[in-house]
Formats: C-alpha cells, structure tokens, sequence
C-alpha cells in the first residue's frame, strides 16, 4: 500500500512539474497584457485600443484590432494550458500533496477573479459605472480552454495566433464562447468596475508568478497594482483566497518604518495613504537640525518595531540608508544621499522613486547612487511631478514597492538576522548537514 501511495505522489508531482513552465509563462503573457492596460488605460480609452473595429477578414489589420485580438489570445491561451492539466489529473487527486495543492488552488483563486459576480465591493467614486461590470463562468472559461487546446504529435500545446484571429473572425462557435471575454474588454474605461476587475486579476496573476517562479527564473518581476484598490476592495480579495486555500496574497497588511524629510513632520501626505490602506505605519518626528539624532531615533524604532520594508522620503531616504536595518528592504524617495548623512550606496532590496522634474535632489543623483550600488537601472523607478512625490501615481508607486516584499521574504530576513540562526550555523547539526550534501533525488 504504502510504495502505491508513493508512486502516486510522485507521478502527481511529475505533472505539475512538467505543466507548471507553460502555465506560468502564459500566466505571465496575461499579466504583460493586464500591467500594459494598466499603465496605458488613459490612451487605451482615448484611442479606442479596445474597441475593435468591425471583425471582416478580408479588411487589412488595425492597431485597435490586433490589441484587441491579442488580448483574447493571451486570456484563451492561459485557459487553454490550464483545461490540458485538467484533462492530466482528472484521475490524479493534486490536494493529496502540499507542492501541487497550493498550485491548484492559486489556479482556482485566479478563476475565480475572472468568474465571481462582483469580485470587489467597488465604491461608487472609484467605479460610478459599477452596473458594468463583468465575469466569465468557469463553464465559459473551461469551453474556451477546450477551443484552445491542440495536439501536434503525442504532444498538446495551444492554437497559434494566426490561427485564432480567422477562427474568431470566422467561426460562430468561437464568437459565442469568446462574447463575454470581448464584454470584459471591450470599450474598457478608468471608471469601469471592469477595471478594477482587471487590477484585481494582475494581483493573483502576480502572486501566482511570485510563488510558482520566485527566483524569477523564467519571468521577470514585476509591480503589483492593488495600491490602486481600497481597503474593503483588498479585503474582499484576500477573503476569496482564504476560501481557495491560499493564505497570503499581496494584499497582506506590512508594517512600514517611514522617516519623513527637512522641515516635514508625522502624519502627512504619504504615511497617512499608506495607513489608509491597512498597514501599520511606524512614523517618529526627527529632528531637522541634528542629523546623527535622527538616526538614532530612526534605529531605535527600527529595532523596536521590526518593520517589513523602511520607506525614507528625502532627507528621510538619506537617514534610512544610515540606519542597521539589516536584510529589511528600502524605498527610498529622492534621497538626499549626497548632503546628509556617510552611507554612499544602498543594499541590493532597494527601489528608489525620484522625479525628473525635481527642482531640489537632482535625478542624476538617484541615477548615480544606483551606479555605485551595482543596481539594475529598473531599481530607479522615474515617476511624479516634483521634489514632493505626493501625488496619486506616486502614491501609487510608493505602495506598490512596499507591498512587493512578501511577508515570507520578511520573515526569512528576520530568521537570518537571529541569534537562532547565527546559533545553527555553528551547531554541529548545520555543518553535518552541509557536509552529507543534499538528499538523494533533490534539487
């Protein structure tokens, strides 16, 4: 009995494995697709990018036609990977082991951001159109998948674009299975609850990526947009994946360490969105005048707080990256490194945020503090209208890279930094380990 459980465990972890590269690549295709409509909504909506011309296969292609085409493809593609596992494991039980479990059921909670009616209680200022919004049911997404899967040789994979434009130009069965994912796309505007669907969706999408492809293997990271949705509109998704079985998601609630600047005090602009929106903000005065003070009492509520990710607004940034924080990640905004402070570079978790328009820290010093820290030039995100970053894509931008450091990568920095670990690495038990090398059959 028990080396036929063992058998099946191992072909169950087989299939996920084979499966799980072009799952999370079309997952990853689809997520492109949501973060570029994301950026772009106010171009999508002026220049009608969404709203297709009349499907005639004989009339050259448009720009508005093949975004909106390529749209659906990548949408169809992702249920199409995800019906062929299906059809894998309809006798395989995936709950049965831990690695597959938590897979399937991000699968299950990302279906169920595109199939629940009203995924999120939208207020009325943020989606006065909310009688708009729009789902697909899982029975719509498992026939779309169905239309998407073909089998070239002894191997399945999914129809190519080409194919799937004259299809859907063409063939009637396809329009009508395709009709409520045109819905969900067609005409979209800012103020649609069909936009906060689609931030909804890029979140599980991200979270799925971030837990499937950590090491950014085969994808590359990316910003989640829920700093976009409110806090009820946050709540409801993480109550959706509770109910899937999946713990955490992005919209987790940190604790923030924020250190604000020159002449600046507690509680303004930039803490008081980020408290808004659910998280713990740990926000001491520091004094203007004395700038070794205000580092020790940064450091004191650093140690005493522990927080997730330190947020330092200019003279602020220049005081966080003075601080012993450790693994603990940094957001720094328009640091002024070069005037306050001796630390002239920052650890590798760092992003920093500046304006190019910035009339009091020029951007070159962003752009060189990223040098000299051998940073990717993606650390240095360009964004706002001046010194102050106060407005709402700044506020945005601040909390979308807070919330990009995960509660495990949190909890992990801390068990490194513990006494705990410093007193495994010289046991006994952690040498032998790394001595007898990994066990047979890992990797």
């Amino acid at each position: 009995m028990l080396p036929r459980r063992h058998e099946e465990k191992q072909k169950i972890v087989a299939t996920k494995r084979k499966y799980s590269t072009p799952i999370v690549l079309a997952a990853d295709e689809l997520r492109r697709r949501f973060e570029n409509i994301i950026q772009h909504i106010d171009k999508i909506e002026m220049e009608a990018w969404l709203t297709p011309d009349e499907l005639d296969p004989s009339e050259p292609e448009q720009l508005q036609n093949y975004y909106y085409m390529n749209t659906l493809y990548r949408f169809g593609c992702f249920f199409g990977w995800l019906e062929h596992l299906r059809r894998t494991i309809v006798y395989l039980d995936f709950t049965s082991v831990r690695e597959t479990r938590v897979f399937a059921n991000y699968l299950e909670l990302i279906k169920e951001g595109f199939s629940t009616p009203r995924l999120i209680p939208c207020e009325p200022e943020d989606c006065p159109d909310n009688h708009d919004d729009q789902w697909v049911y899982k029975g719509v997404l498992q026939a779309i998948g169905e239309l998407m899967v073909v089998k070239d040789g002894e191997e399945y994979g999914c129809i190519g674009f080409t194919s799937f434009e004259q299809k859907l130009k063409t063939e009637k069965v396809w329009q009508r299975w395709f009709e409520s994912v045109h819905d969900l796309f067609v005409d979209l505007k800012k103020k649609d609850a069909r936009f906060r669907r689609i931030i909804a969706s890029h979140a599980l999408l991200n979270s799925f990526i971030e837990f499937t492809d950590s090491s950014h293997i085969r994808t590359r990271s990316q910003q989640n947009h829920v700093g976009r949705l409110t806090m009820a509109e946050k709540e409801a998704l993480n109550e959706h994946a509770r109910i899937c079985g999946v713990k955490e998601f992005y919209g987790a609630s940190v604790t923030i360490l924020y250190l604000h600047g020159y002449q600046s005090a507690p509680g303004g602009t930039k803490p008081s969105y980020m408290s808004r929106h659910g998280h713990k903000v740990v926000n001491p005065a520091l004094p203007d005048d004395k700038f070794e003070e205000a580092v020790r009492i940064a450091q004191r509520e650093f140690d005493h707080n522990r927080p997730s990710v330190v947020v330092g607004s200019s003279r602020g940034g220049a005081i966080a990256m003075n601080i012993q924080s450790g693994r603990t990640p940094l957001v720094l905004l328009a640091p002024s490194w070069k005037t306050d402070g001796s630390v002239k570079t920052v650890k590798s978790n760092t992003t920093i945020l500046h304006s190019r328009m910035d009339d009091v820290v020029p951007f070159a010093d962003s752009e060189e503090l990223v040098r000299n820290s051998g940073l990717p030039a993606t650390a240095l995100v360009q964004v706002g209208n001046d010194h102050r970053l106060a407005d709402l894509d700044s506020l945005i931008a601040m909390l979308e890279a807070c919330l990009r450091y995960s509660v495990t990568d949190s909890w992990m920095g801390r068990f490194m930094e513990s006494g705990l670990f410093r007193w495994l690495r010289r046991s006994r038990l952690f040498k032998s380990s790394r001595t007898d090398g990994p066990p047979s059959g890992s990797s």
